[in-house]
């Protein structure tokens, strides 16, 4: 089974990490001017006699660029870093407590038990999306993400996330911001909101390739979440995907492509347009849009497409999507960062092509002689596997009429 899309692109948070680690904090000490000062909130934090020391530590490491999870992972480091989020003057500190909110309810980087989250936190966040320095900003974005999960529909919030979108039509960085930390653990209600479902198709077509990107990976999980009796949104994804695939960044491309060759695979009859926009990749001056349309045909079955995967055969071409760099949102980095790999692996389009004849010959009740791949990854051992698995499907092809 190919993989698609968000379903393996690895971004930022998940992984365990050592206590002594760094926060990958949104400021530290000389990583931007600390002015304008932020207003404290109307908020009361009461802190015991034994969690202002911690809080004042926390501070003090922040501006020094020392923050770690060990420090705010220490008892009462949960309400010692809302104090600070709620009080704090200079951006970075805010900022930071904000961000280590994330680390610190959801018992990120160390084991044992975490402060149980609370509504506090939520009534912080979205006081804080309100501030005018990006740091604060976005870090506030991502605490609010801890709430989307909720078993109920949760009103306020998915206001203030629409709100945050309308006020970014001139940032392309919040507005991505928006899309990659909205849709990334939304419960079931979230799908069926008609406002964010029309944000999310909204952000499929945005000017901006990270936003773009961001929204066609999140429509994958949402297409999946559709309401029983719902004909209409169905269709609209699909449109979105298959406008997708004509889209000029090779990014949006290639994430649209793949996604719809899944889709799309079976009868047709329910989704016009896919199989004509599929095939017109097969000359799509990109290997990735190129790899999806081959892994099509060769789930459809599709023999008058020969040709094409005699070609593919041949073709050692790297199927991978580089989307990389730091967004600006006021100084802040807004984080799509690294290679996008919508794709199984390895990565060269023969093997796609190689795969596709499988599946041909599988229909006819064959299977060709299939090179394990190592596990362990090698990369001489893993191309000896794909040359002679080209190889097979080469042979058999040859045989094909």
């Amino acid at each position: 089974m190919r993989l698609v899309a968000n379903r393996v692109v690895g971004l930022v948070l998940g992984a365990a990490l050592p206590t002594a680690v760094m926060l990958p904090v949104v400021a530290q000490a000389a990583d931007a001017p600390a002015a304008p000062a932020e207003k404290a909130l109307a908020i009361t934090i009461k802190l015991t006699p034994e969690q202002k020391p911690l809080a004042d530590e926390i501070r003090t490491a922040t501006l020094e660029g020392k923050m770690n999870i060990s420090l705010v992972r220490k008892p009462g480091g949960g309400e010692a870093i809302k104090s600070l989020a709620v009080g704090a003057e200079d951006p970075r500190v805010v900022a930071n407590a904000l961000q280590a909110m994330i680390f610190v309810y959801r018992g990120l980087g160390v084991g044992g038990s975490s402060p149980v989250i609370d509504a506090t936190c939520k009534q912080i966040a979205l006081a804080r999306s309100s501030s005018a320095d990006g740091r604060v900003k976005l870090s506030a974005i991502r605490v609010m993400q801890m709430f989307v999960g909720a078993d109920k529909p949760d009103k306020p919030l998915i206001d203030r996330y629409l709100q945050l979108w309308a006020e970014g039509k001139d940032s392309p960085a919040q507005r991505h911001a928006i899309i990659r930390y909205l849709y990334g653990q939304g419960s079931p209600w979230l799908y069926k909101e008609p406002k964010v479902i029309d944000m999310l198709f909204a952000a499929m077509e945005d000017a901006d390739v990270f936003v773009r990107v961001s929204a066609l990976m999140a429509s994958e999980g949402a297409a999946s979440r559709v309401a029983d009796g719902d004909n209409a949104t169905p269709l609209r994804y699909l449109n979105a995907w298959i406008a997708g695939t004509k889209a000029k960044p090779v990014e949006a491309r290639t994430v649209a492509a793949h996604i719809l060759a899944v889709y799309a695979a079976g009868d047709q009859s329910t989704k016009p347009g896919a199989q004509e926009a599929l095939l017109a990749l097969l000359t799509d001056p990109a290997p990735g849009p190129r790899a999806a349309a081959l892994a099509f045909v060769g789930d459809q079955n599709l023999r008058e497409h020969k040709a094409a995967l005699q070609k593919g055969l041949d073709d050692a071409s790297q199927v991978m999507v580089q989307l990389t760099g730091f967004r600006d949102l006021a100084g802040t980095p807004n984080m799509l960062n690294g290679s996008l790999y919508p794709l199984e692996q390895p990565y060269e389009l023969r093997h796609f092509a190689a795969q596709a004849v499988q599946r041909w010959a599988q229909a006819d009740d064959h299977t060709l002689e299939w090179a394990p791949l190592p596990e362990d990854g090698d990369e001489d051992a893993t191309k000896k596997a794909i040359d002679a698995r080209v190889a097979a499907a080469k042979a058999w092809l040859a045989k094909l009429k």
